[in-house]
């Protein structure tokens, strides 16, 4: 939605934004976009009870917890799933909640691991209980929506199922980098245990414990008596082992593989600290920023769109999960 003219919005406009803010909007973006970057993306799906919230308010689905419908690149309707109870090891109790345009179905299904079963009432459990099994949302929109992470999914991108579902940060080299890091702090850390100073004694320097029971050295000891030694040096040495931390090799070692899962990933490295010891501008930074937001679009939808109005695959509008919608 453009701006006003004027250069503000006019409050009955802010109103609904401050209010969605306030209903924990922010929580609920961060929580999808954390999880959208290991799983590829997330869904918000628009929900009200009147006996929680007197407005709607948005909710983030995981990615592996729904089953999309895409049409011509759109997301034309999808299924959340959860388990809402497990009644032994084989048995579950598992929610179907499907999005379409227009309308909301729930379902309650009983059946095993692998299989989703036979459906049951929605009054079989406490969790369904007040659910409805359609729900008319009286709009011809979708009431969710899917926020790929980054796109296109090089692995699937010739898969009708999956080629319009977003890529995982993890994907193509990031993995084989993580493990290289891994070994890298692997190695750092053995050198810091190998690098702990080690004295060497003569057997003179032990104390007897009693016969079969070993000795020890004391390290407190001041005194000790001397040996007539082969040679008339009397002196007894203590060897002192202590092996160098490669500090410098394996800190840039570390520096470099993480730069490269960073760029693999589309982040910024300025947003981790890795700008080397040479000043960066404003303007540097201003156009490593643009750069990473042409690259990696921010999976979080408009904060100033008004409702109907959000960004994503697909708008969005007042859906219900109980018969009566919202105020």
């Amino acid at each position: 939605m453009p701006l006003p003219s004027g250069g503000t919005w006019p409050p009955r406009h802010l109103t609904p934004i401050y209010d969605t803010i306030e209903n924990g909007l922010q929580a609920t973006l961060l929580e999808g976009a954390e999880v959208g970057a290991a799983l590829g993306g997330y869904y918000l799906r628009a929900l009200w009870d009147t006996e929680v919230s007197k407005r709607p308010w948005l909710a983030a689905v995981h990615a592996d917890a729904a089953v999309p419908e895409f049409r011509w690149g759109k997301l034309a309707a999808v299924t959340f799933w959860r388990v809402v109870e497990q009644l032994d090891d084989h048995t579950f109790l598992r929610h179907l909640e499907r999005h379409e345009p227009g309308r909301i179905l729930h379902g309650l299904y009983s059946g095993e691991r692998g299989d989703l079963g036979k459906p049951i009432p929605l009054a079989s459990n406490p969790a369904t209980a007040g659910l409805q099994p359609v729900v008319e949302t009286k709009i011809k929109k979708l009431t969710a929506v899917y926020v790929p992470n980054m796109r296109p999914n090089r692995e699937w991108r010739n898969l009708p199922a999956g080629a319009n579902l977003g890529r995982s940060d993890f994907a193509g080299p990031v993995l084989s980098l993580m493990d290289a890091l891994d070994e890298t702090c692997t190695s750092w850390m053995r050198d810091v245990r190998h690098g702990k100073g080690r004295i060497h004694v003569l057997s003179s320097y032990l104390q007897s414990q009693s016969p079969g029971k070993g000795a020890y050295f004391d390290p407190d000891r001041e005194v000790y008596e001397a040996l007539n030694v082969l040679g008339g040096d009397d002196r007894m040495e203590i060897t002192a082992t202590q092996f160098a931390i490669r500090v410098a090799e394996q800190r840039d070692t570390a520096a470099e593989l993480l730069a490269s899962i960073l760029r693999a990933t589309g982040y910024s490295t300025h947003s981790f600290g890795l700008t080397g010891d040479v000043a960066v501008t404003a303007t540097e930074v201003t156009a490593e920023v643009d750069r990473i937001a042409d690259a990696r679009p921010a999976p979080v939808m408009d904060p100033f769109a008004l409702p109907g109005e959000m960004t994503g695959q697909g708008d969005k509008g007042p859906a219900a999960e109980k018969q009566d919608g919202p105020d």
